[in-house]
C-alpha cells in the first residue's frame, strides 16, 4: 500500500506541474534609464527633434507615432504638432515603457496699441503692447495680431523692424494703422513671411526684402516709399493701394514681384523695375507716376488700367527690357502724356487700347509687336517708329489720331501685312484736329526702304484705295512731294516704297 501511495503522490505533483508553468520574472523586464526628447519645445511652424534613449536587457525597441522599430540609443524626428512619444522596450520577460514630450509654441501673439502691456505674455486676453516686443519673442510659424488702433513712437514703436523668418504679421480687424512722424523705415523681412491689411502712414520706406517669398495682402501705404524687392526676394501683392510720394515699387537684380488688384498712385514713380527683376501686374490701376523698366528688367502688364500719369507713362530703356501688355485700357486724357517711349528692349503688345494720349507709342529702338490692339484719338501721333526700329502690326485700328503711323527709317523692318500673313489693320481718318494737313502713313523713310503693307483697310476712294478702301497688289514708289490733300493715306520720301 505504501508503495502504491507513494507512486500515487508522484503522479499528482507531476499534474500539478504541469497546470502550474513558470511564471516570468518581471525584475528581469527591460530597464529605461532616460527616454528624452531634445528640445522639448519647437516653433510653431514644428521641426526635428532627437529622440533619446538608455535601456538594458531589451531585445526590441520601439517608438508610437509612426517612429516603428528603433535600434542604436537615439533617433531623429519630425513633428509638427504638439506629440508625446511612447519607447517601447521589450525581451522575453514583458515589456517597459517611457514617454518624452514635445510642445510647439502657440500659433498666435496678439499686441494692442491702446489696452497692451510689454510685460504680458502676448496672449489674446493679455496682448503685448507693441509690434518690438512681439517680434522679440515670436518664432517660426507664429502669426503676430495686431487689435485695431495707431502703432506709432507715441505707443512705444521705433521702427526699422526685422521680420523674421517665417512669421506673419496681420491685422484682426480693420483700423490698424502703423505710423512713423520721422519717416523711418517700417519692416525688413529676413526671410519668407506675410503682411495683411495692414495701414502704412508716413514712413520713408514701408517694406524691404533681398530673399525669401512674401505674401502682402489688403496692405495701403500712403508715405515716401512703398516696397523694395531686391536680391533674389520675391513677393505677390493682393489687393494693395500705393500712394507715395516718391517710388511705390521697386524690384532690381534677380527679384521677383506679382501685383493683383491693385491700386499703384504714386506722385513720382509708380515702379522702376531693373537689374533681371521681373515684374507682374494685373488688373490694377495706375495713375501719376511713372513706370521706369530698365537694363534687362522684364514686366507683364495684363488688364490694367492707366489713366492721367505724368510725363511719359512708360519709360522702357537703358539695356535689353522686356514688355508685354495683354489686354487693359490706356489713357492719358488729362496729361495728353505719352504712354510708351521705347529707348532699347522689346515690346509686344495684344489686346490693348490706347486713347486721349499726346503719342500712345514711340520707339526710337528696339521692337515693337502689336496685334489686335486701337490706337484712337491721341492727339500727337498714334505710333512713331525711329530709324533701326522692328515694327510688326496684326489686326489693329489706327484711326482718329492727329498723325497715324509715322516712320522714320524702314531699315529694321517695317511689317504691317505680307503676302502671306495680311495685316488685317485699319488705319484710317488720321488727321490733326484742323484738319489742315494729315497722314494716315507719313515719314522720311530713305533710300530703298520698303514698308509691308499687304492686307489692310484704309481711306476709301483715296490715293489708289476702292471704295472698302483696300489697295490692290502692288508696289507703290513714294513721289516724295505732299499731295494736294486735307487727308491721305500714305505720304514718304522720294526713293522709299510701299508694298500694298
Amino acid at each position: 500500500m505504501k508503495t502504491v501511495f507513494a507512486l500515487f503522490a508522484v503522479t499528482a505533483l507531476a499534474a500539478m506541474l504541469t497546470a502550474c508553468p513558470t511564471q516570468p520574472d518581471t525584475s528581469l523586464k527591460p530597464q529605461i534609464a532616460s527616454f528624452t526628447a531634445t528640445p522639448s519645445s519647437l516653433p510653431a511652424v514644428g521641426g526635428s527633434l532627437t529622440l533619446a534613449w538608455n535601456v538594458t536587457g531589451a531585445s526590441s525597441l520601439s517608438i508610437d507615432q509612426g517612429v516603428g522599430a528603433v535600434t542604436g540609443s537615439s533617433k531623429v524626428v519630425n513633428v509638427a504638432a504638439n506629440t508625446t512619444f511612447t519607447l517601447t522596450a521589450t525581451n522575453a520577460n514583458g515589456p517597459s515603457t517611457a514617454t518624452a514630450a514635445v510642445s510647439l509654441s502657440p500659433a498666435l501673439l496678439y499686441a494692442d496699441s491702446a489696452l497692451g502691456q510689454d510685460s504680458n505674455p502676448g496672449t489674446i486676453d493679455k496682448p503685448f503692447k507693441t509690434i518690438k516686443q512681439a517680434l522679440t519673442v515670436v518664432t517660426a510659424g507664429q502669426t503676430i495680431v495686431l487689435n485695431p488702433g495707431i502703432y506709432d513712437g507715441a505707443s512705444g514703436e521705433t521702427w526699422a523692424y526685422k521680420i523674421p523668418d517665417k512669421v506673419i504679421i496681420k491685422a484682426n480687424s480693420s483700423g490698424v494703422v502703423l505710423s512713423s512722424a520721422s519717416g523711418q523705415d517700417a519692416f525688413a523681412f529676413l526671410g519668407d513671411g506675410e503682411i495683411r491689411y495692414l495701414t502704412f502712414k508716413g514712413f520713408g520706406q514701408a517694406l524691404r526684402a533681398n530673399k525669401g517669398t512674401q505674401k502682402i495682402i489688403g496692405a495701403s501705404v500712403e508715405g515716401k516709399r512703398g516696397l523694395n524687392w531686391s536680391g533674389d526676394a520675391s513677393a505677390s501683392l493682393e489687393d494693395c493701394v500705393f500712394q507715395t510720394t516718391e517710388t511705390a515699387l521697386q524690384a532690381s537684380y534677380t527679384s521677383h514681384l506679382e501685383i493683383l488688384n491693385g491700386k499703384l498712385a504714386s506722385t513720382s514713380n509708380n515702379l522702376i523695375v531693373q537689374q533681371l527683376a521681373r515684374v507682374s501686374i494685373k488688373g490694377t490701376t495706375i495713375t501719376g507716376g511713372t513706370i521706369d523698366l530698365n537694363q534687362t528688367g522684364s514686366l507683364s502688364l495684363e488688364n490694367v488700367k492707366l489713366s492721367n500719369v505724368r510725363s511719359y507713362a512708360i519709360y522702357v530703356r537703358a539695356g535689353a527690357p522686356f514688355l508685354n501688355i495683354k489686354g487693359g485700357s490706356f489713357s492719358n486724357s488729362s496729361q495728353q502724356a505719352d504712354v510708351i517711349l521705347l529707348e532699347q528692349g522689346t515690346v509686344n503688345i495684344d489686346g490693348a487700347a490706347f486713347t486721349g494720349n499726346g503719342t500712345a507709342i514711340g520707339a526710337s529702338a528696339g521692337s515693337v509687336t502689336l496685334r489686335n490692339s486701337t490706337i484712337s484719338n491721341n492727339t500727337s501721333y498714334g505710333i512713331t517708329i525711329g530709324k533701326g526700329v522692328a515694327f510688326k502690326m496684326r489686326g489693329s485700328t489706327v484711326g482718329g489720331n492727329a498723325y497715324g503711323l509715322s516712320i522714320s527709317d524702314a531699315s529694321g523692318g517695317i511689317d504691317l501685312g505680307t503676302a502671306s500673313d495680311p495685316g488685317g489693320n485699319t488705319i484710317t481718318d488720321n488727321r490733326n484736329y484742323s484738319n489742315s494737313f494729315g497722314a494716315n502713313i507719313s515719314g522720311g523713310w530713305q533710300g530703298t526702304g520698303t514698308v509691308q503693307a499687304v492686307g489692310n483697310t484704309w481711306n476709301p476712294n483715296l490715293q489708289g484705295t476702292n471704295a472698302a478702301g483696300h489697295y490692290p497688289s502692288q508696289l507703290l514708289t513714294c513721289a516724295g512731294s505732299y499731295p494736294t490733300l486735307t487727308l491721305y493715306n500714305s505720304y514718304c520720301s522720294s526713293g522709299a516704297s510701299i508694298q500694298f
